[in-house]
């Protein structure tokens, strides 16, 4: 329940920025909700361990798809703004920085979250779906950041890169850990399913 509310919430806050050129503040609001969108799914996630049945898992994947579909959609939104946003000031990009940072961090512990339950998920045959969505999330964010990258001033460009760096090298390496081939363990939670990289 509280799951569904900050998606409502993030939804009625990022429709207001999506038909024009987006202001600093405007961003800085859409970055903040998707932080408390990865902490919530991150906290969400979490309850999922080897002992939960087949319906408990596919519910949790089915909300944890949910929930990267809206934060490509918002981040999409975002990057369609920001692409008609003359550059930030020196002033706006360093607020801006201080909310990708946070961002930057509460995300990366989603997605660690996110790959320590990959064989749990793998188990039950629901790493595809998976591992699609978070391509579309990576091209999302990689579009996200080209026009960030315009948008942004010098005084912020290296700031701006080292965030980028860190969710692409994490948004990477859960495409690449969802995307193995798995084959489900009959001892299964005693043994674990085999994968191998594709």
């Amino acid at each position: 329940m509280q799951f569904k509310t900050v998606i409502a919430v993030a939804l009625g806050l990022l429709s207001t920025s999506s038909f024009a050129a987006i202001t600093a503040e405007s961003l800085i609001a859409d970055i903040d909700v998707l932080t408390a969108l990865s902490t919530s799914a991150m906290n969400h996630l979490s309850s999922l361990t080897p002992s939960n049945n087949p319906g408990q898992v596919s519910d949790q994947a089915q909300t944890l798809i949910t929930n990267m579909n809206t934060m490509t959609r918002d981040a999409s939104g975002d990057t369609m703004d920001t692409a008609g946003t003359t550059k930030f000031s020196d002033a706006d990009a360093t607020l801006i920085l201080t909310s990708l940072d946070a961002f930057t961090t509460a995300h990366q512990s989603f997605l660690t979250t996110v790959i320590k339950k990959h064989l749990i998920f793998a188990q039950f045959g629901m790493t595809a779906p998976i591992a699609a969505v978070f391509r579309q999330w990576e091209a999302a964010m990689d579009a996200f950041g080209f026009t960030m990258q315009d948008a942004f001033p010098e005084s912020g460009s290296s700031g701006l890169s080292k965030d980028l760096a860190a969710l692409h090298n994490s948004i990477e390496n859960t495409v690449t850990t969802y995307a193995q081939v798995c084959v489900p363990s009959p001892l299964y939670p005693t043994v674990q399913p085999v994968c191998i990289p594709t």
